[in-house]
């Protein structure tokens, strides 16, 4: 462990400050009304006029740990409750640039699902989220969200 900050390499600064950033990302939601469906890299539906919420949160304080729930909504208006698309996944972050975080599954739940079968990738346009990617990783398929 490194005592003094002034020895902290320009890369390590960098994840530092990407990670402070990546505090306004944590306990937000998304509101989405275009879903776009990918099998194999194929765009295979689209669907405006479509509402979801796709909510992440933070677990813990320091640890890198995040919960997903995707909600179905009525409009951009409606209320966040127990309309629920997509149970709790764990997710932890995978990667993260200026304009993308990428967060994969880790755990599993109670039935002993894994949740290492399912991602996110959150991409930003002037710190403004513009996209939600849920990946399918054993199906090979992706839902996109946008707005």
């Amino acid at each position: 462990m490194r005592m003094f900050s002034l020895f902290k390499s320009r890369e390590e600064v960098r994840k530092e400050n990407q990670l402070k950033n990546l505090t306004a990302l944590s306990n937000f939601k998304f509101v989405s009304s275009r879903q776009s469906r990918f099998e194999r890299g194929v765009k295979t539906a689209t669907v405006d006029d479509c509402w979801r919420g796709i909510q992440i949160n933070k677990n813990g304080a320091g640890d890198n740990s995040y919960s997903l729930t995707i909600q179905s909504l009525e409009d951009q208006k409606s209320s966040w409750g127990d309309n629920i698309r997509m149970s709790i996944k764990q997710m932890k972050i995978g990667s993260m640039s200026r304009n993308k975080l990428e967060l994969c599954g880790y755990g599993d739940d109670s039935m002993g699902v894994s949740f290492s079968d399912y991602g996110i990738t959150v991409l930003l346009e002037k710190n403004r989220i513009v996209k939600i990617i849920l990946k399918y990783f054993y199906r090979n398929s992706e839902l996109h969200f946008s707005k």
